[in-house]
């Protein structure tokens, strides 16, 4: 079924398409990326819960960059292209046939929490 946008139906909804700046934790580091082509598909449950996924890719060039503004050590610094260029599978571009995104994956399981201000 393809779909765009948002589409809801009681307890479940789907997106799709959409940017999202989220924090990821790498090597005792807090980076925000982009994801881009993002899709999600969460359920509420009747207790209030939420399971789902959420899918969509990183460019290689952003997170390169991104990392390398910390003190990761040359070495690392130097060979995260190749690291990062050996598991990127999306946006391949057209003159040099290589792939400019990797594809990322996440589940979400989140419970209801109420606070007594």
């Amino acid at each position: 079924m393809a779909y765009c946008g948002v589409q809801s139906s009681r307890a479940r909804w789907r997106a799709a398409g959409f940017e999202l700046q989220l924090p990821v934790k790498v090597l005792d580091q807090i980076v925000v990326l982009a994801v881009h082509g993002a899709h999600a598909r969460f359920a509420i449950a009747d207790d209030g819960a939420i399971t789902g996924v959420l899918g969509g890719a990183f460019d290689v060039d952003e997170v390169v960059t991104r990392l390398s503004m910390y003190a990761i050590g040359d070495q690392l610094k130097m060979s995260l292209p190749g690291l990062l260029g050996g598991i990127s599978d999306l946006a391949k571009a057209p003159a040099t046939m290589q792939c400019r995104q990797f594809s990322m994956a996440m589940t979400i399981d989140a419970k209801p929490a109420f606070l007594n201000p």
